[in-house]
């Protein structure tokens, strides 16, 4: 296997777990999406761990390293609490983030618009 080819998968990989850092491969996945064969994508991705721009999860993929810290981070923080989770009221219902002000309800009489 000629040994440029073997670089050229490398700058392939890199180009694109740069413009998509949560990207995460198997190799038969990595092979397919880059045509490569057996021996070129083993020796790419041997390359790219061994430089420490990727890393291989428990689970099989590659990744980069970052998104194994951040995963790490998720595992450990636990979820946030829900907002007014028992003392809501029984008619209420939970308002997402972003609609944080109660709105009144519309009367019959008011034409539609609320105001």
């Amino acid at each position: 296997m000629p040994f440029t080819h073997v670089q050229d998968a490398v700058e392939l990989m890199r180009m694109e777990y740069a413009e998509m850092p949560d990207l995460q491969l198997t190799f038969w996945q990595a092979q397919r999406l880059w045509n490569l064969s057996d021996e070129t994508c083993g020796r790419a991705l041997g390359l790219l761990i061994g430089a420490g721009f990727l890393v291989r999860t428990a689970d099989g993929p590659y990744c980069r390293p970052a998104l194994i810290s951040r995963a790490e981070a998720r595992r450990s923080t636990p979820p946030p609490a829900v907002r007014g989770g028992a003392d809501r009221g029984a008619g209420s219902r939970p308002r997402s983030p972003c609609c944080r002000e109660q709105r009144a309800p519309l009367r019959p009489d008011d034409g539609g618009d609320g105001v």
